[in-house]
């Protein structure tokens, strides 16, 4: 689950639930990579389609990488972007009981 105050801070490889505008932080600040759920450019999975999911990207402290779109597919598999050193994915896209949409999305090193 995503920190109260919008920004999480978690080991490599951990998903963290973020709804439009909080951040996950992994594996630290300084040196690390952030990603920022941006929007959802569309989602199609229920017809057979994808979900596209726009995530901000951000290395370090300072270095603002911009967007980037990551596509689920119908049958759940995750997506994912290498960038630098890490790569940043989406494991999964729900909607809360106000239909606001909430990514699960992880940095990692495979």
């Amino acid at each position: 689950e995503s920190d109260p105050s919008g920004t999480t801070i978690t080991p490599l490889g951990n998903p963290v639930k973020l709804a439009i505008g909080q951040t996950v932080i992994s594996p630290a600040p300084v040196g690390g990579m952030a990603g920022i759920f941006e929007a959802v450019v569309s989602d199609d999975r229920e017809s057979g389609g994808t979900a596209v999911v726009t995530i901000k990207i951000r290395m370090g402290l300072l270095s603002d990488q911009g967007g980037t779109d990551l596509t689920l597919e119908a049958d759940g598999q995750p997506a994912a972007k290498k960038l630098g050193r890490y790569w940043i994915g989406v494991v999964d896209l729900e909607y809360d009981s106000d239909n606001n949409p909430i990514a699960s999305v992880v940095v990692f090193k495979p």
